[in-house]
């Protein structure tokens, strides 16, 4: 006996169903599905630091320190990424100057990058104090139904400047200054 073609359907699906098998889930029309949240993407860098502050004359340089060749976030619809990544000066020779860095894509809904210091110097005489670390925070989100995102930063560092530079120095180098941390 044939069994009508929509009945083999109806079996199949159930089969599917109690098998395990996930159904493509359609949210009501109006809403969007909750997104997924995705790891930001870091390509660490070989740049190192140099423990002198001062050329052989004593004179005071600047270096630029690239930490990350890359910071990224890329997402596809529904997905969203945000990540915070911290640049440290590991040695008490150098002082943050300022952020440096290349946006090499924005495109849909993202976060321009954000520029957090902390580890502030504790008994600096120099009124407002030096720090050596920054944080950089990027993001991106997904739109419902069709669109992606992606924000991404390329040779992410700091420019460093001697521990010991007075307030005249670090404005010349054009070091970010905070007055109220």
């Amino acid at each position: 006996m044939e069994r009508p073609l929509f009945a083999l359907a109806i079996q199949l699906l159930t089969c599917l169903s109690v098998a395990g098998v996930a159904r493509a889930q359609t949210p009501p029309p109006g809403i969007a599905p909750k997104p997924v949240s995705v790891p930001m993407q870091v390509q660490a860098s070989s740049t190192r630091l140099p423990d002198v502050a001062t050329t052989s004359t004593g004179e005071k340089r600047t270096f630029d320190y690239i930490k990350y060749s890359y910071i990224e976030c890329r997402v596809n619809p529904l997905q969203v990424c945000a990540g915070t990544e911290v640049i440290d000066v590991p040695n008490a020779y150098w002082q943050i100057c300022t952020s440096i860095f290349q946006v090499t894509a924005n495109a849909g809904d993202t976060t321009p990058p954000s520029w957090a210091a902390d580890k502030w110097f504790k008994s600096d005489p120099i009124e407002p104090a030096g720090f050596r670390r920054y944080g950089v925070t990027i993001g991106a989100r997904g739109k419902w139904p069709n669109t992606g995102a992606v924000m991404r930063l390329e040779n992410v560092g700091v420019r460093v400047i001697p521990a010991d530079a007075n307030q005249a120095e670090r404005f010349a180098a054009g070091c970010d200054i905070f007055l109220d941390h």
